[in-house]
């Protein structure tokens, strides 16, 4: 792997969680003029990332780019908890004030339900999504990522980054036009990054499919007591993912309730981005 220490992101997919970010990030990792890290890195949101420093940070950008690209490329990468922290957009913009930043977005009522069970897949979340939602705020005051609902308000993590970046400097897209129409949805994003259009066919990506564990009780367990980055725990889930359970539906009249909660907040991004969310409503 080369060893440069000067690479830094020319764009970064910044969010928004369960809203489709791994699946964008593989189908962009098929243009030939862009890199993204392998994984979610993590840089500007974990303390102990923070602290390795840009030099670090520079390695994991790098990280399966071959040593005859690095001068070819875009880099950059995606951490969906960039949007959401919000000390992150201080960092991020006093790292690389130039980068462009991608958002994608998807029904926040499905965003939120999606979130919930991706938190319950890791045994972190024992509610049932009604008593989750109705207990939001409280739980907000020791959990900080119990905020299934929060978390769908874009338009409040849109502003956190707005306030130090310009709008010019942003792309916005539906998760829903990307399921419906890859390839008119990601050209776009190359024209945004000044690259030549993605070439055909892309296929069908559909990445980071939550699926349910068999016993959820037994991972909230193990990673209560020796925590959800120990070796016990990840054997844990890993037996639990031998079987799965299907996953439980969204009562019909909480979502109603949700769709109106987040209606105001829709429209402030429809009017920021320009945005058609009528998707979102049918």
């Amino acid at each position: 792997m080369p060893t440069r220490t000067d690479i830094r992101p020319d764009f970064l997919i910044v969010g928004t969680m369960k809203s489709g970010t791994s699946t964008l990030a593989d189908y962009m990792a098929m243009h030939p003029g862009l890199h993204l890290a392998p994984n979610e890195v993590h840089y500007f949101d974990k303390p102990s990332n923070f602290a390795k420093g840009p030099d670090w940070y520079a390695q994991q950008l790098l990280r399966g780019c071959p040593p005859n690209r690095v001068d070819e490329v875009l880099f950059g990468e995606k951490t969906p908890t960039y949007s959401y922290q919000e000390n992150c957009a201080a960092r991020v913009h006093e790292l690389v004030p130039d980068a462009k930043l991608i958002w994608i977005f998807r029904d926040p009522v499905k965003r939120a339900y999606s979130n919930y069970l991706h938190r319950r897949k890791k045994g972190q979340d024992l509610l049932e999504f009604a008593n989750a939602v109705r207990t939001e705020d409280e739980r907000l005051q020791t959990d900080p990522f119990a905020g299934y609902v929060l978390r769908s308000r874009y338009i409040l993590q849109i502003e956190r980054f707005a306030a130090l970046y310009p709008i010019e400097q942003m792309h916005f897209l539906l998760f829903e036009d990307l399921v419906k129409s890859p390839i008119d949805t990601l050209n776009p994003i190359a024209d945004f990054l000044g690259v030549g259009r993605f070439p055909e066919p892309l296929g069908e990506v559909h990445s980071n499919v939550t699926r349910m564990p068999l016993s959820r009780r037994s991972l909230w367990a193990v990673g209560q007591a020796l925590g959800y980055e120990s070796y016990p725990y990840k054997v844990t889930r890993t037996l639990n993912n031998i079987v799965t359970r299907p996953k439980p539906a969204m009562p019909k009249h909480l979502r109603a309730e949700l769709v109106e909660s987040l209606r105001p907040d829709n429209d402030r991004l429809a009017a920021l981005t320009g945005l058609d969310l009528s998707a979102w409503y049918r």
